[in-house]
């Protein structure tokens, strides 16, 4: 019975998103663009795996709402759809995703928020790469923003849509595991005059001004989908690649301020990225082999701060 009640929230928070959307749609608060493809709801993307998805119990018994979704990834996980051919170009994924494909760049300002863990036995897989969050640009399949845990174990936000290298710095690599962590995004998508503002756990970690996409026909998605596989195996030659693990709380979404952050919290300074500009990046440093076949490019754009950071010293 339990379940069922716990089921049955979950079902409800999905259909609010439902309604939230249709409701923007007929009071005439989005263009006729924005309107038709600004979709609230979400659905698994590259994994058709019995064990990639699931809508569980908390097992930590500390997540802000129960149930709650578990995603899990093991080697040779991978899929091939139109624009994104992971078993081709050496990728896995396990994810979930907006279900909008936009024809048109998004000009909204939106807002974010989840919740994610990662367990206290949650591997390393350096040199390959794992991403947590993607704001995937519909397009040419190039990422606009990643969520990604670094090669010491950090948690950091960057950008790939165009040769500037932006990193956020979001949660140390001693806090990141065995506790539950909040993320608050609000983003205003432009290719010139945009913004980003990230918190975590109700500290701002980012107010960035300036570009945020490039064709900004965007759409987020999120779980784990890891990369440069190659480099992996031949780091570790008859190795498998663990299996990861990752539990988050449904994304919610929306257009206006949701009051997420409360209002008298003190304005930070701007917070300004860790820059690495590409002439000062040998081609040699690049550290992937893309997760599709359009965006081999993207992560070669998007390279791990702490790495590079430890070489420019």
């Amino acid at each position: 019975q339990r379940w069922l009640t716990q089921s049955a929230t979950f079902v409800m928070r999905r259909l609010i998103h439902i309604l939230a959307a249709v409701f923007l749609l007929a009071a005439g608060c989005l263009s006729s663009v924005e309107a038709s493809e600004n979709n609230f709801t979400f659905k698994k993307f590259l994994n058709d795996r019995q064990w990639g998805y699931e809508v569980v119990d908390d097992p930590t018994g500390l997540a802000p709402v129960d149930p709650i979704e578990r995603f899990e990834l093991r080697a040779g996980d991978c899929s091939v759809t139109p624009l994104y051919d992971d078993c081709g170009t050496g990728a896995e994924r396990t994810e979930m995703a907006q279900m909008r494909r936009p024809r048109a760049a998004v000009a909204a300002t939106e807002w974010y928020r989840w919740h994610l863990y990662f367990p206290k036995d949650y591997p390393d897989i350096y040199p390959a790469r794992a991403r947590h969050g993607q704001f995937l640009q519909h397009a040419d399949a190039h990422p606009a923003w990643v969520l990604e845990v670094g090669s010491t174990g950090a948690f950091w936000l960057g950008s790939a849509f165009d040769h500037e290298q932006r990193y956020f710095p979001l949660i140390d690599e001693n806090q990141l595991k065995a506790q539950w962590h909040e993320i608050v995004l609000r983003i205003d998508w432009s290719s010139s005059q945009g913004r980003l503002d990230a918190w975590v756990d109700g500290e701002q970690k980012t107010a960035y001004r300036g570009p945020t996409c490039s064709s900004c026909r965007v759409f987020f998605s999120y779980g784990i989908q890891r990369s440069n596989l190659t480099k992996y195996r031949e780091h570790y030659p008859g190795r498998e690649l663990p299996v990861q693990v990752v539990f988050f709380s449904p994304p919610e979404m929306g257009l206006t301020d949701p009051g997420w952050i409360p209002i008298e919290t003190v304005p930070v300074e701007k917070v300004e990225p860790i820059i690495i500009p590409p002439t000062l990046i040998p081609t040699s440093t690049d550290r992937s082999n893309g997760d599709a076949t359009a965006t081999d490019s993207a992560d070669t754009s998007t390279r791990d701060p702490e790495l590079e950071g430890s070489r420019n010293q």
